[in-house]
């Protein structure tokens, strides 16, 4: 059985008729943790990052993240070691 190409890939796929992300096993997490479950790829969030620092290299910007998709603290700490700033509404 073949699996399609998932949004994400390579970072999520299916392996042994599992999906995973990261390497790391989406349903071993589910049982381990119980409901609900938010699970994010850091390196899927860079990748897409990084393609937005490419498209903008030797241009003055500030790549910004809507703070209001998202209040996890890791996820925040992660775009702002990687030079995101925030965009702020209220």
């Amino acid at each position: 059985m073949t699996h399609p190409v998932l949004p994400g890939h390579p970072h999520l796929h299916y392996h042994d008729r599992a999906l995973h992300l990261e390497g790391l096993r989406l349903a071993a997490l589910a049982r381990a943790s119980g409901p609900p479950l938010y699970v994010y790829s850091q390196a899927a969030m860079l990748d897409a990052l990084g393609a937005y620092q490419r498209g903008f290299a030797g241009r003055k910007v500030q790549i910004c993240y809507a703070r209001e998709a998202i209040s996890w603290l890791a996820v925040l700490q992660l775009f702002t070691r990687h030079g995101c700033g925030f965009d702020i509404v209220s």
